[in-house]
């Protein structure tokens, strides 16, 4: 599962910006998340994909691996509903309840599809085994330091199908453009709500200083 209850992909600040890290500080914030592509603060299965490990033996089968949707955005509405509260309904609620696939009683997320933001630009979307990526220059200045992690360019629309192609190397956007325009239609919903750099979406959510960012 792609959720984050850990911290996501791993840290490389090796040549950023004219850094040069000591041996100490290279091991530490070093490291491959091989086999899956990129790192932390990318858009990559490198960054935000990690592992859940999930025990409660009354309610959750032993030795069930998933590779379904779950974000740290469900945790709330799952604990939520297992302890009998109520959801707040003056506001939007991006989790979902996940217990019924955690329990194993569906094998489906109830999740239609999975945003990728870096900060408040919209690079991708992820539904199924399908991943699309928008376009997208290298080294954004308008996000400073940290676009200056962002040393990929992706010259046009990039579709991946993670069940046979987990690293990211095969894209298959002009064998299935059916699957393309269903995943464009899936960003046009999210650039309505919450919103794209262009714009606040019309039920936009704020997350402080680093949510303003252009």
């Amino acid at each position: 599962m792609p959720p984050p209850p850990s911290a996501n992909g791993t840290w490389i600040v090796h040549g950023v910006q004219g850094r040069t890290p000591d041996a100490k500080t290279s091991r530490l914030q070093s490291g491959r998340a091989d086999p899956l592509r990129g790192f932390k603060m990318t858009t990559w299965e490198g960054g935000p994909r990690v592992p859940c490990v999930m025990r409660w033996p009354s309610a959750i089968p032993a030795g069930v691996v998933s590779d379904e949707i779950v974000t740290a955005m469900d945790i709330f509405t799952t604990f939520a509903d297992l302890a009998g509260a109520p959801i707040p309904e003056d506001r939007i609620i991006d989790g979902v309840q996940m217990m019924p696939l955690l329990a194993g009683t569906t094998a489906v997320s109830p999740r239609e599809c999975y945003y990728f933001y870096q900060f408040t630009h919209l690079h991708g979307v992820r539904s199924g085994k399908w991943k699309l990526l928008l376009p997208r220059p290298a080294k954004p200045s308008e996000l400073g330091w940290y676009g200056a992690m962002l040393h990929e360019e992706i010259k046009e629309i990039t579709l991946f199908d993670l069940e046979t192609d987990i690293g990211e190397t095969q894209n298959v956007a002009g064998q299935h453009p059916d699957i393309v325009s269903r995943m464009l239609g899936l960003i046009e919903c999210a650039r309505k709500d919450p919103g794209d750099k262009n714009g606040p979406g019309q039920g936009v959510r704020t997350m402080g200083s680093s949510g303003n960012r252009k």
